[in-house]
């Protein structure tokens, strides 16, 4: 990366090597491939339907289109939606693991509190304010914002502060939010970190990029989905009708995320409708 004076503490002391592959995430373990239910938060069943049979594309040609432009040096915003169990950890892995080998993403901070040990690997911190104080030393680099004791939580807001701050100093940085209802309040119709509405809504100019999952998209503001591309996993009927509802998807493509099989996913975009692929994510 070249220098800038305007993130002397954020810059590295060594490049990374070239042609090294670096993969700062992983699941922690085989079978705990999503996140626990939030407690204060309902969950859905999901109907026992019929799967859908036929060809997968790989994940990564999908990564493909959602990181494209990441080469022009902008940002983005992309949301993973689906219930547990359908393989939103693993899909968030396999892009960011593809953004490390493409050299898309310098730096990522990811909000990782939900479960008892990380799902995520990097260097853990308790708050983001420690990439400034105490910055990578070689890039790509991952940060993982962890709890430090029963009545602590990372903060978001802080957390996405130093996202916009590193990505205007020139360090293309990704944040993680593992669960948007994070940044928002109960109702999820407002944000409680206003530095993460501005990276939906000023990000992309800079450089700053927002991944963010979801089990109840109701809980979800409505920009973000003007905003941000979908990956969109198997989930149930009540969630699929707010969906529709909110013109991210039509009947078509419900119908096909009803039925797919775990790891399976679609892209929705504002964009462009629905084309009929199924991606998969292979197995953690």
């Amino acid at each position: 990366m070249n220098e800038n004076p305007r993130v002397s503490r954020l810059r590295p002391t060594e490049d990374t090597p070239a042609g090294r592959e670096v993969s700062p995430v992983r699941v922690a373990a085989k079978g705990e491939d999503d996140e626990a239910p939030n407690a204060t938060l309902e969950t859905e069943e999901v109907e026992d339907v019929a799967p859908i049979r036929g060809r997968r594309r790989p994940a990564a040609e999908a990564w493909a289109k959602l990181s494209a432009p990441l080469r022009s040096g902008q940002g983005i915003r992309v949301g993973a939606i689906g219930v547990t169990g359908s393989g939103k950890t693993t899909s968030v892995v396999s892009f960011l693991d593809y953004l490390a080998a493409a050299h898309l993403a310098h730096l990522v901070i990811i909000h990782d509190v939900k479960m008892p040990l990380p799902q995520f690997e990097g260097r853990i911190e308790h708050e983001a304010d420690a990439v400034i104080a105490r910055p990578p030393q070689q890039y790509p680099a991952t940060i993982v914002l962890r709890r430090n004791g029963l009545d602590h939580t990372p903060d978001v807001e802080k957390a996405a502060r130093v996202t916009l701050h590193a990505s205007f100093s020139g360090v293309p940085t990704v944040l993680v939010l593992d669960e948007f209802s994070r940044a928002t309040t109960r109702s999820g119709k407002e944000f409680t970190a206003p530095s993460v509405e501005k990276i939906l809504s000023e990000g992309r100019g800079i450089g700053a990029s927002l991944i963010w999952g979801a089990q109840l998209p109701q809980r979800v503001p409505t920009s973000a989905y003007d905003q941000s591309a979908i990956v969109l996993q198997r989930s149930g009927r009540k969630v699929l009708s707010y969906l529709i509802d909110q013109k991210v998807i039509d009947n078509a493509a419900a119908d096909v995320v009803a039925r797919l099989g775990v790891g399976d996913f679609i892209l929705a975009t504002a964009e462009e409708d629905f084309d009929g692929e199924i991606y998969q994510t292979p197995a953690p």
